[in-house]
């Protein structure tokens, strides 16, 4: 799932913000709480999630341009998408943001 919004934010430069949903999903026959927690040395919603963030967070992804184009990650919101008997399902909102110059 991805949207996106684009605007000129004058005669010289424009804006641009992709967002993306990432799912995480985990599932455990021990119960909803060790699919959200992970138990041992399975990993849960929350250690992906978290694996997720720090991938994710402040990260400057470069683009093969000669315009300078340097996107930015930010994170949105988490939310549980579906709970079930041993299965947990999170969604992860990450907002790519970039600006440049028109040439």
């Amino acid at each position: 799932v991805g949207e996106h919004e684009s605007r000129n934010t004058g005669d010289t430069a424009y804006r641009h913000t992709a967002r993306f949903v990432l799912f995480a999903c985990a599932s455990n026959l021990r119960g909803p709480e060790a699919a959200r927690q992970g138990s041992g040395a399975d990993k849960g919603c929350y250690d992906i999630l978290d694996d997720l963030r720090n991938l994710f967070s402040g990260l400057a992804l470069e683009l093969p341009s000669n315009a300078g184009v340097k996107p930015h990650c930010y994170l949105g919101a988490i939310e549980p998408a579906q709970m079930e008997k041993d299965v947990a399902v999170y969604s992860m909102t990450v907002h790519v943001l970039t600006h440049w110059d028109k040439v």
